[in-house]
């Protein structure tokens, strides 16, 4: 807060003063006595207090002493001489003189190259390229020439006002830019150069890719129509590809310009390594290349010649044209994995990273070990799928012409077949069905049909035995311990469960003909009778067949024994109870003889 002698400005302002600085006043500004008010209010503030007794004063200005009468100054107002006012006053309407002309400049330089940047598009191809995306480089450009040249402008300013001690800190500053810019600007044709170069490389590839028509012409020589889109943007890809390496090869040199050295080391050890890995990149990508390109032309010749060979139409028997894929284009793509598996050993031989060929050169390797295996086990699943088949099939159609159909009626059961016919009833089989034309080897009914008869629930047990049998051998051919004990074990619980079922139809079959044989024996307990045998004979049968099965056997084998233990024992019970009278007489008669 200033403290003015408000006196003094008064009467300055009211013109009542007559004093030789009033009179000074007066003749610069006639008109503005408030002007006057505020250069005595400034004048008179600790402010110019301190500098007129800290800064020195420059001898070089002339005096103006000669304006004024003896004993009358600018102090009798403000209390400092008239010479320091005119000096700093010089030096501030130089240092605004300075500022002003330097906004100027400021203004018309950043304008000109603001309008020099949107006139070409080389600036915004480089900010395209580095950034990606739409940036304001005019805008920037142009503020920082602005900014320069204020800079430039407010340190001249400082200087010319005298004050060091602020323009000081601003021209080490604005030494350290310009001796910064130099460099910046080396770096900058580098950046440009490597742009022009990146630039010039992605188009010769992507453009002589397309312009020699290497996709159609792979197609053509490989034979295959998808080879086209597959390598359709290759071009660009291998474009791309080479622009950033090209980037990563100056990027050295625009850090050395830079002399960014914390961020140059690494880098150059990382241009070093990928460098000293170019051939051998170079090779695993032509090695995978050409791999590939094997790949197709074999996997073309295998599917074309298969498919000459008709080996489409036996997978159409076999069912594999309702999933959509042929036996020919299955075995094509076989072959192609196989060759792809080869090239990508060698490719990855050829790199030489350990980190890499350490563990997936071996593990590629035990795959290629395992192939021959697992060619040996389809070839087993195949060749029992079509043994099955034709089992399946050879037997439904056997067991349905000898009228095996009316085996369900025949076992007790006519509400699953239809009403037995009469001769069913009396010998358990009808006459023969015609041996079906229409059914081929190929499509089982067995495995068709929605509604089952007996003959194909055959066919179908028939055909997974078979398979079972295929598969226990294709994982024995695979070295699966485990696997092929555990289908040892299907195997071995499937004949136990199918020997106990076939037991079981026998002796149903048994049961239900003592049940009629008995029955038509026309006694008055022939009925209960026939209900007893049949029991007794499904019981029988009931226990061998579980024993088969091998369901708790120590159990059965008890449950069996003393169920017949217990039949015995109630028949020798009944038989005595009922038959004591009897018994008595025939005793009394016994002993009449032996007397007589």
């Amino acid at each position: 807060m200033f403290f003015p002698d408000v006196k003094v400005a008064k009467a300055v302002q009211r013109r009542s003063c007559t004093s030789p600085t009033a009179l000074f006043l007066k003749a610069i500004s006639p008109k503005q006595s408030s002007f006057q008010v505020r250069i005595s209010v400034v004048l008179s503030s600790p402010v110019i207090t301190y500098m007129y007794d800290n800064l020195p004063r420059l001898s070089v200005l002339p005096s103006v002493s000669e304006f004024f009468p003896s004993g009358h100054t600018l102090g009798a107002i403000a209390g400092i001489s008239p010479d320091l006012i005119v000096t700093y006053g010089t030096k501030l309407v130089g240092a605004l003189a300075i500022l002003f002309v330097g906004a100027v400049i400021a203004l018309v330089v950043a304008s000109v190259v603001k309008g020099i940047l949107k006139r070409t598009s080389f600036d915004n191809r480089i900010a395209g390229a580095v950034g990606g995306g739409s940036i304001p480089i005019e805008d920037w450009i142009s503020k920082g020439a602005f900014w320069g040249i204020m800079l430039f402008a407010v340190i001249a300013a400082l200087e010319a006002f005298g004050l060091r001690q602020v323009s000081e800190p601003l021209q080490g500053f604005l030494g350290e830019i310009t001796s910064f810019l130099p460099r910046l600007l080396g770096a900058g044709v580098l950046a440009a150069l490597a742009w022009l170069v990146a630039t010039v490389v992605k188009t010769i590839f992507s453009r002589g890719f397309e312009s020699f028509g290497l996709s159609d012409r792979l197609s053509s020589f490989s034979g295959d129509p998808e080879a086209a889109q597959e390598t359709e943007g290759m071009g660009n890809s291998l474009g791309n590809l080479l622009y950033w390496l090209v980037w990563l090869l100056f990027l050295p040199l625009i850090l050395n310009s830079l002399e960014l050295t914390a961020a140059l080391g690494p880098v150059n050890n990382l241009t070093n390594s990928l460098l000293s890995a170019l051939p051998n990149i170079f090779k695993a990508v032509i090695i995978a290349f050409v791999g590939w390109i094997v790949a197709k032309i074999v996997r073309s010749i295998v599917s074309n010649f298969l498919a000459a060979l008709g080996a489409d139409q036996l997978g159409a028997r076999a069912g594999l044209n309702a999933s959509g894929q042929s036996l020919s284009g299955i075995a094509g793509t076989l072959i192609f994995s196989f060759i792809l598996v080869i090239t990508a050993i060698s490719a990855l031989t050829a790199l030489k990273i350990e980190a890499i060929t350490g563990t997936a050169v071996p593990m590629l390797q035990r795959i290629m070990a395992a192939i021959p295996a697992f060619l040996e086990a389809g070839i087993i699943m195949a060749v029992a799928f079509f043994i099955g088949r034709f089992v399946s099939t050879l037997l439904s159609q056997v067991l349905s012409s000898i009228g095996f159909d009316k085996i369900v009626s025949t076992l007790g059961f006519p509400d699953l077949a239809g009403a037995p016919s009469d001769s069913a009833s009396a010998a358990g089989f009808s006459s023969a069905p015609e041996f079906s034309t229409e059914t081929t080897l190929g499509t089982t009914p067995a495995l068709e049909s929605s509604a089952k008869t007996p003959s194909e629930i055959v066919g179908v047990v028939a055909f997974v035995t078979v398979m079972l049998f295929g598969a226990m051998e294709a994982v024995s051919a695979l070295n699966l311990a485990t696997l092929t004990s555990l289908i040892q074990g299907i195997v071995a619980i499937a004949g136990q469960i199918a020997a106990g079922a076939v037991v079981f139809a026998i002796g149903l079959y048994l049961a239900n003909l003592a049940f009629r044989l008995v029955s038509m024996s026309g006694g008055s307990q022939s009925k209960v009778l026939a209900q007893a045998a049949r029991i007794a004979i499904l019981v029988l049968v009931g226990a061998m067949a579980l024993q088969l099965i091998g369901i708790a056997p120590s159990i059965i084998n008890l449950a069996f024994g003393l169920l017949t233990g217990a039949i015995a024992v109630a028949i020798a019970i009944s038989f005595g109870l009922g038959g004591r009278e009897v018994a008595g007489e025939q005793l009394r008669d016994w002993l009449g003889s032996f007397k007589s």
